[in-house]
């Protein structure tokens, strides 16, 4: 029970981490066409583009494991 709700509680900051990620690419679309730009002198615009997004995405995850791993750590050590 314990680990399917760590796994839910990641799924559902994946999602937030999406929205966000698409709300930053309406908000700021100076910053994300250059970085499809720099992407596209490496790779075509459309693989630019997914890459972009998955750069995004793996910080993303990366960024909301760290804050999982510490708000574990504080609920275990106040238990």
């Amino acid at each position: 029970m314990k680990h399917s709700g760590r796994i839910t509680f990641l799924i559902f900051l994946l999602l937030i981490d999406i929205l966000f990620f698409s709300v930053v690419k309406t908000n700021f679309p100076l910053v994300y066409q250059r970085i499809l730009r720099t992407f596209s002198a490496i790779f075509p615009l459309v693989y630019a583009e997914g890459f972009a997004i998955i750069i995004g995405l793996i910080l993303a995850i990366t960024l909301s494991a760290v804050i999982l791993y510490f708000i574990y750590k504080g609920i275990e050590e106040i238990q």
